[in-house]
């Protein structure tokens, strides 16, 4: 995948991060925030770090094959990324199924399954728009 279309994909991803967050009502500390009402559940530096690593997960690919195979790769290679971040501010994302919820995990399930399928729906969009406008 090319740079920019990753990048763009990069930030419907982090969207998707964002909803997560705003639905338990969790943000990302940041040294940039500045206590603004529109600043993003990922803010400032913190964003632009995930959005990199992201950026660089779908530059990168998957080394498995088939379409179903490497978008859901890349979507456990992505949430990593995310948990990744989660845990270095120690942030544990509230489960809304009592009996997964744990604090060992930064995302428990069904929120993780839930990251995950909308990520590999992306990935597949994505991937059929840039088929459709190679055969342009």
């Amino acid at each position: 995948m090319k740079e920019d279309d990753a990048r763009e994909l990069a930030f419907a991803i982090i969207g998707d991060f964002e909803e997560l967050l705003n639905e338990k009502e969790i943000a990302l500390p940041s040294d940039d925030r500045e206590g603004r009402e529109e600043e993003a559940r990922i803010y400032g530096t913190e964003y632009y770090l995930l959005e990199d690593a992201i950026t660089d997960i779908l530059v990168k690919g998957s080394v498995r094959t088939g379409k179903i195979a490497q978008a859901r790769d890349m979507a456990f290679r992505i949430i990593e990324e995310f948990e990744e971040v989660l845990g270095y501010h120690r942030i544990t994302v509230p489960s809304d199924d009592p009996q997964r919820a744990t604090t060992q995990l930064a995302i428990c399930m069904p929120e993780w399954d839930r990251l995950r399928d909308a990520i590999v729906r992306l990935l597949r969009r994505e991937t059929a728009s840039i088929r459709a406008r190679r055969s342009v």
